[in-house]
């Protein structure tokens, strides 16, 4: 019967009868039947390593990735093993590989081999690399030497099947024609016949398993199924029943293995204490399995390679068996005997397939048995206790007529020869031989007489667990101590330091020392706060069952650690108190028409491991090892890693923390994190990760480095800096004074060009000369007088005009020419010649006055006559304009201070950065005039 408010409602689906595992099929599982998968293998709990057709997959439980090797081989993958530090990869045209730093490293067997498919790869305790092939016997490393074994040196075949290391030091390899013993003794071969192999059948030995904590070798056959051999004893015997061909043997615990056959669909669980054999169902599955290779690991999940389904897995720590009985309420082991009870009576089953009514037509609630009357005591719901007699079948009845408190007995303790009963009217005291002691309830100062769990702890204390009212302690004087609270407690336990616990319907569980109560939750690690019930393993620690699986309790240090999740529960239908322990130590616990063994290994593995796949600053790889100084441009931090834990990979968080950067941890699920543009210092990263919400115990990843500050940020440049500015400043003041200086030069020398062409023009000769040139022209030809004064005037005026002025455009500056040229040409008329050619004398600038001033230092200087006339031409190409005259020079020169060419080309340098050039040969006298292109 279900109890309304107390009952935890969950539900899982199974189909098939008989022992199950639950699988879930992994993300990678779409490439894998794309690739082709050959063989799988994890070292400890960290990546799983899967051989295929098309290379190496490593897969983390969430992503995966290929890696291919280098030398264009083949990438058909057919061996794994792992030595504690490398990964060692066989492939199936006899070449081996050593994975290091995500890359693939060859390695080197003999100059001429093998050629031959890779069997199996291992490391002896010498770190010799010992290699088997199909094809060409063993080779073996042994430093800087090379050996091979085969049928010359006595091998019974060169066809290998499997290799192991038995204690380390000696090999052992599984052939066509029986096992033999390999080893190098002073680095000689030798080959031996292990005397046990005489009591092994004549087979074809196709696998074999090293069992090195047991000191066992488990051998597999072609045809005669499993053998065991126990080196302490020197025994052989067979395993089981299983007359198979054994294709791979995993240890599943210190009693079990998994056994793959040649019947691609099956897999066989073994028991080596009792050789009994159970076809393994599964459940979670679409379609039947088509197993290439299997995996049992250090978290105790089983791993399947398949064509069908990719990679599947399941917790093996989990067996569900299917009974066919609905509502399990209440379940008890005696031996290898499984008592169960509903709603319909009480059943029993030898081989947890088939169970047979013992009980009919009675709600039972509870089960306790009394080894001293060999009776299972059933509490009813409403019809009191029923003794039942496990062999005679006898049946007899304790109820209210007897002086029990009430006839609905939720549960039972045993303290001493007491049996202990609640009801729904207090507790009831019971001798083992079915007669009422006592009753206890309200009125005898209970708390409350409505209790779901009675529990008696090593020191004879019994512990009550009432609705609503809190906790109970009656010691052995029968004193009574309450612990009152508002929380319906639902089961006690006891740890391996004799601490009591106890769960409550929706506050989670607690423990109790002395007077005080610890509360545990959610933020320590509880998966949920709605507990069904607890008990304890066999290693001392708290299985805390709740509506999606188990929490363990480790309560040496108080670490929680949470699976269940991805063994197939997810709504979890389980009634109070229905859960019992066997003689091996397994917890059993019912679910609806189900019940699920638990079985914890003393040696296993309930911690994520931290897997470390990229971290670097910029393209600076990093090392945790060491503190690295990065350059101060390789500032952009990444980090990628994994938290490997395959019991239930989507429950894995993490969180970070990088000092002087971030002020307290942040969470993510996240498997890459980024701080880009750091800025330069010292830095310490700080990684962890967890599958729940405390972390005090989380695997953790450190790193330092340091970014370097950036060169003109460092003291040495910052006085190197300040001593240039200082220069520059200097500088730019001297240059400014300089070209204050040479500005002064320049206004002075520019007044005195310009001093220097007035006075040239009103120079008593040129006036002279022009009044005598203007009479001449008064008296010959009286109409031009008035255009020549007019031309004068023009010249004089633009001397004028133009005197303040920097640059004019060429095209006036040959318009002042033109008045020039003809004042020259009425003075000298044809004994002076001058050309004028030029491009464009709109588009540039020019200096004024320039061409006046060149041409009257020819006229100047040289002889202007009809025998001798005076050539200048003015020729302008591009950016350049050319003043020449031929050249014929006055017997009596003028007295001449050459200020005009000196003033002329400084101003040309001040103005347009370029100096006038002036070329003078024996016949010509060039000067070349810079022109500035007009913007």
């Amino acid at each position: 019967m279900r109890i309304p408010g107390i009952v935890i409602f969950m539900s899982i689906v199974l189909t098939v009868s008989g022992q199950q595992f639950h699988f879930n099929q992994h993300e990678a599982s779409t490439d894998l039947v794309r690739l082709n998968p050959t063989t799988i293998f994890r070292h400890k709990n960290e990546l799983i390593y899967i051989g295929t057709e098309e290379g190496l997959m490593i897969y983390d439980g969430n992503a995966h990735e290929i890696v291919l090797r280098n030398d264009k081989g083949s990438e058909y993958v057919t061996a794994l093993n792992h030595d504690g530090n490398n990964l060692w990869v066989g492939y199936n045209d006899g070449a081996v590989y050593y994975y290091f730093n995500n890359i693939l490293v060859p390695v080197s067997l003999k100059p001429q081999g093998p050629k031959s498919r890779i069997t199996a790869i291992l490391k002896d305790n010498k770190d010799q690399l010992w290699v088997s092939t199909y094809g060409e016997g063993i080779y073996v490393v042994a430093g800087n030497d090379r050996f091979s074994f085969n049928s010359n040196d006595g091998l019974l075949s060169n066809d290998i099947y499997d290799m192991v290391a038995v204690n380390v030091d000696k090999i052992f390899i599984a052939t066509d024609a029986g096992i033999q013993q390999c080893g190098l003794i002073n680095q000689k071969k030798s080959v031996t016949i292990p005397s046990f192999a005489k009591k092994l059948p004549e087979d074809v030995f196709t696998k074999l398993y090293s069992d090195q904590k047991n000191n066992r070798l488990v051998v597999g056959t072609f045809q005669q199924g499993l053998w065991i051999l126990d080196f302490k004893t020197g025994q052989v015997n067979k395993a089981s029943a299983l007359n198979k061909q054994i294709t791979d043997i995993q240890y599943l615990n210190e009693n079990e293995l998994i056994i793959q056959t040649n019947d691609k669909s099956a897999l066989w669980l073994v028991n080596i204490s009792d050789n009994k054999q159970t076809e393994i169902s599964t459940s979670g599955l679409e379609s039947p399995l088509s197993i290439i290779d299997i995996l049992a690991d250090s978290e105790s999940n089983l791993w399947i390679l398949c064509r069908n389904n990719g990679l599947v897995s399941a917790s093996a720590t989990f067996t569900k068996y299917f009974t066919g009985i609905k509502n399990i309420q209440a379940i008890h082991f005696i031996g290898n005997r499984i008592y169960v009870a509903n709603e319909t009576g009480l059943f029993v089953s030898t081989d947890r397939r088939v169970f047979n009514p013992l009980i009919k037509n009675e709600n039972i609630l509870s089960l306790q048995y009394a080894p001293g009357t060999n009776e299972m005591w059933c509490g009813t719901y409403g019809n009191g206790i029923i003794l039942f007699n496990v062999d005679t079948k006898h049946k007899r009845h304790i109820t209210e007529q007897d002086g029990l408190a009430n006839n609905s007995v939720f549960c039972f303790a045993k303290r001493k020869s007491i049996v202990w009963a609640s009801t729904l009217a207090g507790l009831t005291q019971i001798s083992e031989n079915g007669k009422v002691i006592k009753t206890m309830s309200r009125r005898s100062g209970l708390p409350s007489d409505y209790n779901y769990a009675l529990f008696v702890d090593k020191s004879s204390r019994l512990w009550v667990g009432t609705d609503g009212k809190g906790i109970i302690e009656i010691d052995t004087n029968e004193t009574v101590k309450a612990f009152k609270s508002d929380h319906t407690i639902l089961s006690f336990a006891q740890d391996g330091d004799g601490t009591v616990w106890f769960s409550t319907l929706n506050k989670g569980i607690g423990s109790i020392k002395g007077d005080s109560i610890h509360w545990f939750d959610m933020k320590d690690g509880l998966t949920e706060i709605h507990i069904s019930g607890i008990t304890s393993d066999k290693n001392g620690d708290i299985v805390v069952f709740h509506h999606t699986g188990f929490d363990i309790v480790q309560t040496e240090d108080m670490k929680i650690i949470n699976i269940g999740n991805n063994i197939g529960v997810r709504k979890w239908e389980q009634n109070i108190n229905a859960f019992s322990h066997d003689d091996n130590g397994n917890i059993w616990v019912t679910e609806g028409d189900r019940i699920i063994r638990y079985n914890n290994p003393m040696d296993m593995n309930l911690q994520p491991f931290l897997y470390i796949k990229r971290v670097q600053a910029g393209q600076t790889p990093l090392q945790s090892s060491t503190n690295i100084e990065v350059p101060y441009d390789e500032n952009d931090f990444l980090i990628q890693y994994a938290g490997i834990w395959s019991q239930d990979p989507e429950s894995v968080r993490y969180r970070y923390k990088l000092d002087n950067t971030d002020n307290d941890w942040r969470y993510t699920k996240d498997q890459k994190l980024i701080y880009p543009n750091l800025a330069p210092g010292n830095y310490n990263f700080i990684l962890e990760c967890a599958i729940n919400q405390n972390f005090t115990f989380a695997d953790r990843f450190t790193i330092n480095f340091t970014i370097s500050q950036a060169f003109w940020k460092t003291w040495w440049f910052n006085i190197i800096l300040f001593g240039l500015i200082v220069m520059i400043v200097y500088s730019i003041i001297e240059n400014r004074a300089f070209r204050k200086k040479q500005m002064e030069v320049i206004k002075t020398e520019h007044v005195k060009s310009q001093l220097e062409t007035l006075k040239s023009q009103i120079n008593p000769h040129f006036l002279f000369n022009s009044f005598n040139t203007l009479i001449s022209v008064i008296e010959n030809k009286p109409g031009q007088a008035v255009h020549f004064v007019e031309k004068l005037s023009d010249f004089y005026r633009t001397i004028l005009q133009y005197r303040d002025t920097d640059l004019i455009p060429l095209s006036e500056e040959l318009a002042i020419m033109e008045n020039y040229r003809y004042l020259l040409e009425q003075r000298f008329g044809s004994s002076i010649k001058i050309d004028i050619n030029t491009e464009d004398n709109t588009a540039y600038m020019i200096l004024p006055l320039t061409l006046q001033l060149l041409v009257e230092n020819a006229v100047k200087h040289n002889i202007v006559s009809k025998n001798k006339p005076l050539q200048i031409k003015i020729q302008q190409e591009s950016d350049l304009l050319k003043v020449c005259n031929n050249l014929q020079l006055k017997i009596s020169i003028e007295t001449s201070t050459h200020f005009g060419l000196q003033s002329l080309s400084r101003r040309y340098l001040h103005l347009m950065g370029k100096e006038i050039e002036v070329i003078k040969t024996e016949k010509t006298f060039c000067v070349h005039i810079p022109l500035k292109f007009l913007t």
